[in-house]
């Protein structure tokens, strides 16, 4: 497995560019995946710069075969519309629980949610995926929505709602999900922003895959917005975990990278746009 990084916006390591083609970076995620003769889309960043980047990189996104939405934030999402126009045939898998009604309290409240409109547009390439269940798409690749038991404490605790037909409510993340895929080593994990808590993350999909080690794990972790203790606690537990090896970035934050650099060394990767890595 082979995957390329085309849009990120974790700061590029020192001694490196984005590329010799001068790649744009974001406030997004767009992750392109190469599995056997699979070519996968996980995530269309905020905006056409995934694929601009794409293209410089010598990636054709009409090419791709399958894509999936990892939940309904616009960083991830607002770039739909370009994948659309670039690819008249794959599918876009997203959680059953995707809308358009995500917001957050954080400097102000606003939505943060996908573009007004976009569900419907393009209703006719998306597929729903069930919660809390493995939905395979292929051999060896699964999608997997997480369903967690009072998980909107958690939204309560990141000031992250949804604005349903009764009412506000805190975001229980119903509508992301993970992307699965098993190999040789051990499953690979992709997890874009793991608002559930990666932990848990890695513990819903362990079980779902009948007590499987996860090999690795690909994601943001959420943690740029928490206190040094709170990113203490889940560098500690990655690190202590059966991981063999971690790909970090977006929205994971310099503080808590900073910890686990220390704590998980060669096993650490950090993400940034034209990232490569064979896994």
């Amino acid at each position: 497995m082979k995957i390329t990084i085309l849009s990120d916006n974790t700061a590029i390591p020192t001694g490196k560019t984005c590329s010799d083609n001068e790649l744009a970076p974001e406030w997004g995620l767009s992750v392109y995946i190469e599995y056997g003769e699979r070519k996968i889309l996980l995530d269309f960043g905020a905006s056409g710069i995934f694929a601009e980047n794409a293209a410089k990189l010598g990636i054709d996104l009409a090419s791709v075969d399958t894509a999936a939405l990892s939940h309904a934030h616009y960083d991830h999402s607002d770039g739909m519309d370009r994948f659309f126009e670039l690819n008249g045939s794959a599918p876009v898998y997203i959680a059953a629980g995707c809308g358009e009604d995500c917001y957050s309290a954080s400097g102000g409240y606003h939505y943060i949610g996908i573009k007004p409109g976009m569900l419907e547009k393009y209703a006719p390439r998306l597929i729903r995926v069930p919660g809390n269940e493995l939905y395979p798409t292929g051999e060896g690749i699964y999608l997997f929505p997480h369903i967690l038991p009072d998980a909107g404490e958690l939204g309560r605790g990141a000031a992250m709602y949804r604005e349903t037909d009764e009412g506000r409510i805190y975001d229980d993340f119903s509508h992301e999900m993970s992307l699965i895929f098993v190999t040789e080593r051990g499953p690979v994990v992709f997890s874009s922003c793991s608002h559930i808590g990666a932990d848990n993350v890695l513990r819903l999909v362990s079980a779902a895959l009948g007590g499987s080690r996860i090999y690795a794990f690909v994601g943001g972790l959420h943690l740029f917005r928490s206190d040094e203790k709170e990113a203490m606690r889940v560098a500690e537990r990655l690190a202590n975990s059966d991981l063999k090896l971690l790909v970090t970035g977006h929205c994971t934050g310099e503080t808590a990278l900073e910890l686990l650099n220390e704590r998980m060394g060669e096993r650490l990767l950090v993400t940034y746009p034209g990232m490569t890595a064979e896994l």
